[in-house]
């Protein structure tokens, strides 16, 4: 019988490490945070337009089924809007708040679960646009950070829930649109 005890202490003991382990991972300087980019053959005066044309957007934006504006300017800081996105066979709402905006440069944003959502997300990021010899490179960097005990998913995690969102279609950018 004692064996037995022994046997049930030492899982329990890897069980408690396991759940230590992911809680101090959950405290690396890259938890929650996600880099992806983009080169597109086109000027960036063509790009910029599907940062910033709501139809346009949903055209390269893999599962983002819609966008409903509700205060400010397309092309300002202070826009704000109700974004739908499918991911797998679930739809998920955020209130996106455009927070930094530099024509053919930078987008910087907040997306936040509304409120109705209970304990949702809040996840910030920047979409920084660059030429180079008629090329343009799109750079989405977001952050989602922890969230409770649990970790916010980072690295592969994170990366795979970012590339479900942003299914980017370099191709669709390309278009003569």
């Amino acid at each position: 019988m004692k064996w037995v005890w022994l046997i049930l202490g030492g899982l329990i003991g890897v069980l408690v490490l396991a759940v230590l382990g992911l809680w101090a991972a959950g405290f690396r300087k890259s938890t929650g945070k996600v880099t992806a980019s983009v080169e597109v053959n086109r000027p960036v005066a063509h790009v910029w337009r599907y940062l910033t044309d709501d139809a346009k957007v949903k055209s390269w934006v893999g599962g983002l089924l819609e966008i409903r504006p509700e205060a400010g300017t397309p092309s300002g800081v202070g826009w704000r809007a109700r974004m739908v996105v499918a991911m797998g066979k679930q739809r998920f709402e955020g209130d996106w708040e455009t927070t930094a905006f530099e024509e053919h440069k930078r987008i910087g944003f907040v997306m936040k679960s509304p409120p109705s959502a209970g304990d949702g997300f809040v996840e910030t990021g920047d979409y920084h646009v660059e030429e180079s010899g008629g090329r343009t490179r799109v750079t989405l960097a977001t952050t989602l950070p922890v969230r409770g005990l649990v970790p916010a998913p980072d690295g592969a995690g994170h990366q795979r829930l970012r590339a479900e969102q942003t299914q980017w279609r370099p191709a669709t950018l390309e278009d003569a649109g």
